[in-house]
């Protein structure tokens, strides 16, 4: 087993200009449980650390929902990191050559 797949992976989610109504509107206690689901049973690959920048105060609030879906060994939350809008915290976690320049890093997006 390689290191990658011991750690996993790591996602960054950025929610800078997403509008409350988008999420709330349309998000409901099946497709979180569904989501929750995914993640931990069907998904191919180990959920190593979940960032989320810029998330607003009900990001909070339906991760509070998603706790009675999850395994009771499950490590889910606890791999969940709120930042804000703190890159700096972020910096501690992924290296800013790691990172594109919108969130402070240095890595060159072209080849995407």
């Amino acid at each position: 087993m390689t290191r990658r797949q011991r750690r996993g992976i790591a996602v960054l989610v950025d929610f800078k200009g997403l509008k409350k109504g988008v999420i709330l509107s349309h998000v409901s206690t099946t497709d979180l449980k569904r989501g929750v689901n995914s993640v931990q049973d069907c998904f191919p690959v180990r959920l190593g650390a979940l960032y989320l920048v810029h998330e607003p105060w009900y990001v909070r609030w339906l991760l509070g929902l998603v706790k009675p879906f999850l395994g009771k060994r499950s490590k889910f939350l606890a791999r969940i990191h709120h930042l804000g809008g703190d890159l700096g915290k972020l910096h501690s976690f992924i290296a800013p050559d790691q990172l594109p320049p919108a969130y402070g890093g240095s890595l060159d997006t072209a080849a995407f």
